[in-house]
């Protein structure tokens, strides 16, 4: 799955592994993943956010959140990629990791 997705003033929800085959820019009130999330292009998210489990990886591109980041998986919650953007809160009920070679 890849493009422009909208949820417009919906959320939008992946309750399975998703990923992103190239670009692509989800927007919704809030956008929630609840398994692993892999991005083959820059991910932007234009709304809240929550990861409810898994971990988000796009490898060597970028991440745009535009909004609050919640990480609220039964583990720890890992953000790998390149030059990662996080325009407003980040917050989560256990551990966070950045890892961030941009």
């Amino acid at each position: 799955m890849n493009g422009n997705i909208s949820g417009g003033a919906y959320t939008l929800g992946f309750d399975s592994p998703v990923t992103f085959s190239g670009e692509s820019t989800l927007t919704a009130s809030t956008v929630t993943f609840s398994k692993a999330v892999d991005a083959l292009g820059q991910l932007t998210i234009n709304g809240d956010t929550a990861v409810n489990g898994g971990s988000v990886n796009s490898g060597t591109f970028k991440q745009i959140y535009n909004g609050d980041v919640t990480a609220n998986g039964a583990g720890n919650t890992t953000f790998t990629g390149s030059a990662i953007e996080f325009g407003n809160k980040l917050d989560g009920s256990h551990g966070i990791y950045v890892v961030d070679d941009g």
